[in-house]
């Protein structure tokens, strides 16, 4: 049976604490539950696009309107806080293979990048893959293995939920925001 097509962004291999961080309103896109995060130049924080690893340090998992009241995602253009997993060396997360290239065994061990997409409105929920078009070539993450405990995940195909980690974050690299 082929591998379900169900994104859910990056989700935690293992729990861990969480961290509020501060997004302003000149945030442009929707931030959903397992989007990526990336500090601004202002020092506020925003939702990473594909080629921004180096500076992604937080993984978003909740969140609160400027006043405080809990909602199920954080508008564009809208203030507010984010609950976030932080990014360290050696954490792992779970993130769905995008569709048109099927990812075999071989790829553990490879980098390759994200791809972005809009977080849903109706569940909150992050719609970001892993980028197999450029396994062996991208550079954000590792991959480590496959979702041994997920239904309908079978190497050879797309939509494999795979095990990653971050190759280069906010939290070890030099460069700047």
């Amino acid at each position: 049976m082929a591998n379900a097509d169900s994104p859910k962004g990056f989700r935690p291999l293992e729990e861990g604490p969480l961290f509020p961080v501060s997004v302003d309103a000149s945030n442009a896109t929707t931030i959903g539950k397992g989007d990526p995060l990336e500090m601004e130049a202002d020092g506020g924080y925003g939702r990473a696009e594909a080629g921004d690893a180096a500076v992604v340090k937080y993984i978003a998992w909740g969140f609160k309107d400027s006043d405080g009241n809990s909602i199920t995602y954080l508008p564009a253009s809208t203030a507010g806080t984010v609950n976030a997993i932080p990014i360290t060396p050696g954490r792992k997360f779970v993130i769905q293979s995008n569709t048109g290239t099927t990812v075999a065994a071989t790829a553990v061990n490879a980098t390759a990048d994200f791809v972005a997409g809009n977080a849903s409105t109706t569940s909150g929920v992050s719609t970001y893959e892993l980028d197999a078009s450029d396994i062996g070539t991208g550079t954000q993450l590792r991959i480590l293995g496959k979702l041994e405990t997920a239904e309908d995940n079978a190497w050879g195909e797309a939509h494999v939920d795979l095990i990653v980690e971050f190759s280069e974050t906010g939290t070890t690299s030099a460069t700047s925001v």
